[in-house]
């Protein structure tokens, strides 16, 4: 479907819900909090609905945004998913909403392999290197005029998830729009310091855990990382604070693969897939339930322990001859 026939679903709808997926990060609320001032500007009715707590890092970009913790109050003309085409990562609102005959419009920068449903509209561009490029190009087609608020927003989206422009997937329209967005009075270095300066004493040392205890396999080749609950109170530190490490260890030449399996409850983990230079973690990913980038990719699984979770990732990464 053209990009002018979603364009049209939003423009009609009058009280609209806006959310993310589950763990939410700066891409997602990055680009929410751009697309909330964009329909705020066309009059509309529009609430951010939170699937789960927001981290606190990304707490700078709803501070004029307004919040519905009971949807089913609002009764939505739509609801406007970013960041993930996944409707269960935003579970039970997706759900609820559908049941309710309420339009979905998706907007993200992921492989798309969902099936058709008539509620569910999607606008997927798989070349853009965050949903922010994609929410700059909606705000555009409606007309809608930037100003700081929504370009301090795109630009802490697009900032995130290229990793302050590192990872622009080999083109340069990210450096293009930032240049655009960059004009506006927003404070760039505010930005990359509360997205990415958020390391503490206690941070260093539980990265020094993690890197005594990481499982080397096939020559180096593959990376394996697990962290518990009873470790991340020890050093005082929530989920979010620790996302961005599996990161640093496919800056090893010969890591091509890296696994970082998050306790997130008693029965619940969260798995982050990395790597470097090929699609293995979507690959993995998919296997597995989760999606995502090609190279950076995770899934949500519930199991008895780290060792139940570790088997099933092995198994995948023998059937595509990453481990003998």
């Amino acid at each position: 479907m053209p990009i002018d026939s979603q364009i049209d679903v939003i423009l009609k709808a009058q009280k609209i819900l806006l959310s993310t997926h589950r763990n939410s990060d700066g891409d997602g609320i990055g680009s929410l909090a751009a697309l909330y001032g964009a329909l705020k500007n066309l009059n509309k009715q529009v609430w951010f609905a939170p699937v789960d707590e927001v981290p606190k890092r990304y707490s700078y970009m709803l501070e004029n945004v307004d919040t519905c913790l009971n949807p089913d109050e609002i009764k939505p003309d739509l609801l406007i998913i970013l960041d993930t085409n996944q409707g269960e990562l935003c579970n039970p609102l997706y759900k609820n909403c559908i049941s309710q005959n309420c339009k979905v419009l998706f907007i993200d920068h992921h492989v798309d392999d969902s099936k058709p449903h008539p509620l569910v509209f999607r606008i997927v561009k798989l070349e853009a290197a965050s949903t922010g490029e994609i929410v700059f190009d909606v705000i555009k087609k409606m007309n809608v005029p930037m100003n700081d608020f929504i370009a301090a927003a795109l630009y802490s989206s697009l900032t995130f998830d290229t990793q302050a422009f590192k990872l622009v997937k080999n083109s340069s329209r990210s450096h293009f729009i930032a240049g655009e967005l960059a004009g506006y009075k927003i404070n760039t270095e505010g930005i990359q310091r509360a997205l990415f300066a958020h390391w503490t004493p206690d941070k260093m040392l539980f990265l020094s855990e993690l890197i005594h205890s990481a499982k080397y396999m096939s020559n180096n080749s593959i990376v394996g990382l697990t962290v518990s609950l009873k470790q991340l109170e020890k050093y005082k530190l929530e989920g979010d604070d620790v996302n961005d490490i599996v990161d640093m260890f496919t800056l090893i030449p010969t890591v091509k693969f890296a696994y970082f399996i998050r306790q997130a409850s008693d029965s619940e983990y969260k798995i982050s897939f990395r790597s470097a230079g090929y699609d293995y973690a979507y690959k993995v990913a998919i296997k597995l339930g989760g999606g995502g980038h090609k190279s950076s990719s995770g899934t949500w699984l519930k199991a008895d322990g780290f060792t139940m979770l570790e088997e099933k990732i092995k198994t995948e990464l023998r059937l595509i001859k990453l481990l003998d």
